[in-house]
C-alpha cells in the first residue's frame, strides 16, 4: 500500500460489509462554500458529495 492510503479494517468473515447512509447537517455557510468548490453542477447535497468524491479520486490518480 502506498503512502497516504488507509488499509480497510478487517471484518469477520461471517459478517458481510453493508452500505450505510450517512446524514450530515451542514451550516448554510459550509454548504455554500462546498458548492463554490464543487462548481455550479452541484445542485443537491447528494450531487455535491458525488462531485467532491469524484474530484478527490481524480486528484489521487494524477
Amino acid at each position: 500500500m502506498g503512502p497516504g492510503r488507509r488499509q480497510p479494517p478487517e471484518q469477520p468473515e461471517e459478517r458481510p460489509l453493508r452500505n450505510s447512509r450517512v446524514t450530515v447537517n451542514l451550516t448554510e455557510a459550509v454548504h455554500a462554500q462546498l458548492r463554490r468548490w464543487a462548481g455550479e453542477e452541484a445542485r443537491s447535497v447528494s450531487n455535491l458529495c458525488q462531485t467532491i468524491i469524484e474530484a478527490t479520486l481524480e486528484r489521487r490518480n494524477r
